[in-house]
């Protein structure tokens, strides 16, 4: 008896357990976004940039960016900034990550086409003015590795190409668009080859 009881309420409890860090992940996905909107509001509009681009600009890269906007110390020790990647940047599904982000922001934001290829160049999209469908852009998604961005303009068909953690709550994952608002979708809900879906992309966002 025992051992049928168990059966029948050990899949509800991770089922629950799963559902319980997939509401996290989306609170914290909101918060990040809320930050990286206030960012921009004291930069003249401009989004934090990624490894992809902040070093050659001298910058730091979007997550340290932000710190000020969570409470945090601008420039914190290695020791600190490596508390606050698991305190605040990470997931409670992300099991696979010892340090790092778990989360990545869009390239879009920072390319520039005297150095990128891209859909859509030379247009840019760096300010938050510049983009026409904010609340279909999207801004910050859960990513499988180090990276701290996604390289959406390098894909070439359906899926995510490994950039995007796209199914790591129950087949879909949490995504925050530029207007600073959350949504949990399957991978085929942010971009599709085979229809033209692409909300990574700011001039196909629709």
């Amino acid at each position: 008896m025992v051992a049928i009881l168990a059966s029948v309420s050990y899949p509800a409890l991770a089922h629950g357990t799963d559902t319980a860090r997939a509401s996290g992940c989306t609170a914290t996905m909101r918060r990040l976004a809320s930050a990286v909107l206030a960012y921009t509001t004291d930069n003249a509009g401009a989004f934090p940039r990624s490894s992809h681009s902040a070093g050659a600009y001298g910058e730091p890269g979007w997550a340290r960016s932000i710190l000020p906007y969570l409470g945090e110390e601008p420039s914190p020790p290695l020791s600190r900034w490596r508390q606050i990647q698991q305190r605040v940047f990470r997931c409670r599904s992300d099991t696979k990550r010892a340090s790092g982000l778990s989360y990545g922001i869009n390239v879009y934001f920072e390319l520039d086409p005297g150095y990128d290829d891209y859909p859509g160049a030379p247009q840019t999209w760096r300010r938050v003015a510049s983009l026409a469908r904010p609340s279909r852009t999207l801004l910050l998604a859960e990513v499988p590795s180090s990276a701290d961005h996604v390289m959406s303009h390098f894909w070439e068909a359906g899926g995510s190409g490994g950039d995007v953690a796209g199914v790591r709550h129950q087949g879909r994952a949490n995504y925050a668009f530029a207007d600073g608002h959350t949504e949990r979708l399957t991978p085929r809900e942010v971009y599709d080859a085979d229809t033209g879906l692409d909300l990574w992309n700011p001039s196909l966002a629709r």
